[in-house]
């Protein structure tokens, strides 16, 4: 904008620049709300904020902005929001409320867009039509436009009203938010058989806790297959259990407070929580891996139970293990490491060569993949899959999507691999890694790996099921409605333990047959983990809820 200044007025002018930027940084605390935070999901978000400084109506000509966000700049850290605006939301997505009511759309503000240096529709800023005044509560929500992005992060949002008339443009006022991306998961630190490492759990809670409930509490006895050695004896504080609320730190000892065992972490609430809190505990080197393989760690509060699979190295199965069969293949695994938004960022890579012994060539006619992040199952959206039978390569690769340490994935490859003709145990090194393309001395592309992964598969052996798994296993009625609960299994029962909630022992029985009765008769009402051992040692867990 041309500007008439002379010299003196040009100092004045810069002085009061200078100072209004120094007073308007600070950043003012707000709020972001969305609507499902599960990761990759579709969701609306919700940006509440109070007013410090007047914004009245100047137009028409110069404007000023209820609402400024860019969500290529203004989101930490970067990379999470790869998928820009579309360019096709209207009016309709956007919905504004000052103290509590409704504004209308081109009568009271109007939604603008601008994009990026590469095209990419990014900024969305909203003009204000009316006068608003330090104090009002201003209500965004940005609805149908934007999923969440797919690492179990905590992001931080920065937002602005903005000031776009004479003598100069500037921002107002400046807010943060900050949203917790989460899913129901666990993952480890360190993921090497037989290491001390720390673990971290996060999830959403269904059900209000009540000051001195419990929020969190782990049984070594309910991990299966039963490998964890005991927990660590250490005496529990802010150092080693560590607990955040929808993103925000507790305090150890006003907030919550924990004790332990070598077979129990516990953790009760010092304060009330309500449904759909944001909970996550990092358990700082209490817990030691057991050998390498996948198991199933169930945790609960209160009233919520929660479980989820964790893998102590790496694991690779097949479908069908018979010689010369193209089968599908499954990988498993959990990054140690943040993988940075990059270009072409291969979440996972898979080289005829690094199969040893030697495969067949790969095959591509009608192989198809899926992706299980941290439990959720991807939109092919999200990813691009690819196999090379030229260069004998599989690969799954995302696009400037950032992903921090703990992501843990499940990858399916559908109808590409075929099985060797001989008989014997092969293993499989794949990895993580971005592609890049380097001109000098000469042009080539050069995978850059972040992560490699190792697995074994054995070709014509049998395929083991736990005994639990097969046909001829039920279990009933679920819920009990009159104190029994009858088993039956193709392989007898050797031993039956029940658990309440809380994780104390109820029920102990070694029935020693293919069928089991158990009676809860005595028991109060509420929901129960009944804990099977086969005369093979395999395991099974149920949840039943007797009424």
């Amino acid at each position: 904008m041309k500007q008439n200044y002379n010299t003196r007025f040009g100092y004045i002018a810069t002085l009061l620049c200078i100072l209004f930027f120094q007073f308007s940084n600070a950043q003012i605390a707000a709020s972001v709300t969305v609507s499902n935070p599960i990761p990759g999901a579709p969701a609306d978000y919700t940006f509440k904020y109070t007013l410090a400084t007047d914004l009245p109506y100047i137009g028409p000509g110069p404007a000023n902005y209820l609402f400024d966000f860019n969500i290529d700049t203004d989101v930490s850290p970067a990379g999470g929001y790869p998928v820009k605006f579309t360019g096709t939301e209207t009016a309709s997505n956007f919905v504004v409320k000052r103290n509590g009511v409704a504004l209308t759309s081109t009568t009271d503000y109007t939604v603008s867009f601008s994009n990026n240096n590469v095209s990419e529709r990014v900024r969305v800023y909203i003009t204000t039509l009316i006068n608003l005044v330090a104090g009002d509560e201003l209500e965004v929500t940005i609805s149908g436009v934007f999923s969440n992005p797919l690492a179990l992060e905590k992001y931080v949002f920065s937002f602005e009203t903005y000031h776009l008339g004479p003598p100069f443009p500037a921002a107002v006022d400046s807010f943060q938010a900050t949203f917790q991306n989460a899913t129901n998961t666990i993952y480890m630190a360190d993921t090497t058989p037989n290491t001390l490492t720390d673990y971290t759990f996060l999830y959403t809670t269904s059900t209000a806790l009540a000051s001195n409930e419990r929020l969190f509490s782990l049984d070594k006895g309910a991990i299966l297959p039963a490998s964890y050695i005991d927990f660590q004896t250490t005496t529990l504080s802010a150092a080693n259990v560590i607990v955040e609320l929808n993103g925000t730190p507790l305090t150890f000892g006003s907030d919550y407070t924990a004790t332990g065992s070598g077979t129990q972490i516990l953790i009760d609430a010092l304060i009330a929580l309500p449904a759909g809190s944001i909970l996550k505990v990092e358990l700082k080197q209490l817990i030691t891996n057991p050998t390498g393989g996948e198991y199933t760690i169930p945790f609960q509060t209160t009233s919520d139970l929660f479980q989820d699979a964790v893998y102590v190295g790496s694991i690779v199965t097949v479908s069908d293990n018979a010689t010369n069969t193209l089968a599908d293949y499954t990988f498993k695994y959990q990054t140690m490491t943040d993988i940075p938004s990059a270009s072409n960022t291969r979440i996972f890579n898979l080289d005829l060569s690094d199969i040893s012994p030697a495969y067949p060539n790969f095959a591509n006619s009608g192989a198809t993949a899926s992706v299980k992040l941290n439990g959720v199952l991807l939109d092919p959206s999200y990813y691009t899959f690819s196999i090379s039978t030229t260069l004998n390569n599989i690969a799954i690769t995302v696009n400037k999507q950032f992903l921090s340490a703990g992501a843990k994935f499940v990858v399916t490859i559908n109808q590409a691999i075929t099985n060797p003709s001989t008989l014997g145990a092969y293993d499989f090194t794949f990895k993580t890694g971005y592609m890049q393309v380097v001109f000098v001395p000469s042009f080539a592309v050069i995978f850059n790996e972040y992560k490699s992964f190792q697995g074994s598969v054995n070709i014509g052996g049998t395929l083991s099921s736990s005994d639990f798994d097969q046909v001829g296993f039920t279990y009933y009625p679920n819920p009990i409605n009159n104190d029994i609960l009858y088993v039956k299994s193709p392989v007898v029962i050797k031993n039956v333990t029940v658990y309440n909630i809380v994780g104390q022992l109820v029920y102990n029985a070694s029935p020693n047959a293919m069928e089991s009765v158990i009676n809860l008769a005595s028991k109060a009402k509420g929901v129960y983990f009944v804990k099977l051992i086969s005369e093979n040692n395999d395991t099974k867990t149920l949840k039943v809820i007797k009424n």
